[in-house]
């Protein structure tokens, strides 16, 4: 992890900004329920999602100061494939830090051994992540749904980017 950033497991504390970040106006139009959400389910299933780690992985990265500059996590789809969310910060968007994060929490994925692929769903507008996760080294987004293209990181024949 670079110098200016840390890391650690989410918890129940980070609620309030998540739910905030979450309902920017400017991150419900890539959401796939682009209905702001109440504190009362965000709590919920907050508090549900901790349980799951570290099974599966949900941290939180902040600078030096503690300021929270964004989150990623894995969730188990219906099919048992996995699918990472990441999210910034509004007031660090566009700053480099979507990168750093991305990078560092697929390391530390791939450092557990125990996942094989990650898939990531993109809204087709949002051209800022399809970049990002396309750099980084995800394959695909020919498959579509709905909104969404799907991309493939393997995590078992990968050369990780650096930053």
């Amino acid at each position: 992890m670079c110098d200016s950033l840390s890391k650690r497991e989410v918890s129940i504390s980070d609620a309030d900004d998540l739910l905030s970040w979450r309902n920017d106006p400017s991150m419900l139009m890539f959401q796939r329920n682009k209905i702001p959400i109440n504190r009362r389910s965000h709590i919920k299933w907050l508090s549900d999602r901790i349980e799951l780690i570290p099974a599966l992985p949900f941290m939180v990265y902040e600078l030096v100061s503690l300021e929270k500059v964004g989150a990623v996590r894995l969730d188990s789809r219906e099919d048992n494939s996995l699918e990472l969310s990441i999210i910034v910060n509004p007031k660090f968007r566009g700053k480099g830090y979507g990168k750093l994060i991305l990078v560092d929490f697929l390391a530390e994925v791939s450092s557990m051994g125990y996942f094989d692929e990650i898939i990531a769903c993109i809204h087709i507008f949002n051209q800022h992540s399809l970049h990002l996760f396309q750099e980084v080294g995800f394959k695909g987004g020919e498959k579509r749904r709905g909104d969404f293209l799907e991309f493939r990181y393997n995590l078992k024949h990968k050369t990780h980017h650096s930053t």
